[in-house]
């Protein structure tokens, strides 16, 4: 079986081919930060557009990559949200179109469960290490979640205000640093001294799993005004909060359900810095390599595979959303209850 995934969800855009043995045939990613680099974030109506140019030169290469034809397809997946709706109208279109086109099954995909796959796609072995931890750290996302299985997931935790990744994007600019802002961040922390700076990150009364950002970019500009700290120290102190926290809740999560491994997915799960935080972690860990970390169509082909084994096909009026909550697809339900949960939640 040969599957198309397709995500164009934020800034980047991308096709994947996949086998049903979850192999990675091709992944062409398309990226957008140069084009919104100048405006410190992403511009939605500029992104919508340039997924518009690239999405047919990204699906032809993808086939080429992948030495497949059109007719060689088995399943059209595309990420239906959450995430900007005239990007995800491109991706989305142009899924129902080849489906339409092909005469092959459509599925659509939450975008944040397929993030949680694809640790998946390089550790074939991990199928077997549910009940787990996901965690999807991004520019958009910050969530803890108890996976049951692959595709039976719960939130447990998540962010009251802004998203890991946006908080090192302002922390970048606070520090006079360019968009996007991890990777700045991480370089300049590697040079400074995580003590000097007294930074303390935030908790959430009476949730003790979710996340607050707002406080700590509050720190950050205040120390950013003291002409007594350096911006390399603050970076450091900054990028140690931030992944000391998210250690803590992983391993609280961990304790709290008897997780067998936790599996990470976002970009900011890309850092070399966070992986040094969990090198010894008290059960597996798995994060995808920088690729796959990414916003990819491959973990969408993943995601649609499994759905599509289990669920069946979408249907073809499902439109784009901006929020998805995880649907709970659990073995004990039956098959109609699993149909009606793919229609409307998935």
């Amino acid at each position: 079986m040969i599957v198309l995934g397709i995500e164009s969800t934020c800034d980047e855009t991308s096709i994947a081919v996949i086998n049903d043995r979850f192999e990675v045939l091709s992944n062409v990613i398309y990226s957008q930060v140069d084009l919104h680099s100048q405006f410190g974030g992403v511009f939605p109506e500029l992104a919508a557009r340039e997924h518009v140019e690239k999405i047919l030169p990204c699906f032809e290469e993808a086939l080429q990559r992948a030495q497949v034809k059109k007719g060689d397809l088995s399943l059209i997946c595309a990420a239906y949200g959450p995430g900007l709706i005239g990007s995800i109208s491109i991706g989305l279109t142009f899924a129902k179109m080849l489906s339409l086109t092909l005469n092959i099954p459509f599925v659509a995909v939450n975008h944040v469960h397929a993030h949680l796959v694809a640790p998946l796609l390089e550790n074939k072995g991990a199928f077997d290490l549910f009940g787990a931890i996901g965690i999807v750290i991004s520019g958009g996302h910050t969530q803890i979640n108890w996976m049951r299985t692959p595709l039976d997931v719960e939130t447990i935790g998540s962010t009251i205000d802004d998203a890991m990744g946006e908080c090192f994007d302002k922390c970048a600019k606070i520090c006079d640093l360019p968009y996007p802002g991890g990777p700045h961040v991480e370089k300049l922390a590697s040079k400074g001294d995580l003590i000097k700076v007294p930074l303390k990150s935030c908790k959430v009364r009476d949730a003790p799993l979710s996340f607050s950002f707002s406080g700590l970019k509050t720190q950050v500009l205040y120390a950013k005004k003291n002409p007594l700290y350096q911006v390399e120290d603050i970076c450091a102190s900054f990028q140690h909060v931030v992944f000391k926290d998210l250690y803590q809740k992983a391993i609280l999560a961990v304790e709290k359900f008897q997780a067998k491994a936790v599996f990470f997915g976002g970009g900011v799960a890309s850092s070399k810095s966070l992986r040094g935080y969990f090198k010894d972690f008290p059960c597996p860990v798995f994060f995808p390599s920088k690729k796959l970390a990414l916003d990819n169509g491959a973990m969408i082909g993943a995601l649609g595979l499994l759905q599509y084994k289990k669920l069946g096909p979408s249907p073809l009026d499902i439109e784009p959303k901006t929020r998805i909550p995880f649907p709970h697809l659990t073995e004990k339900r039956d098959s109609l209850e699993l149909k009606q949960v793919a229609t409307t939640a998935v």
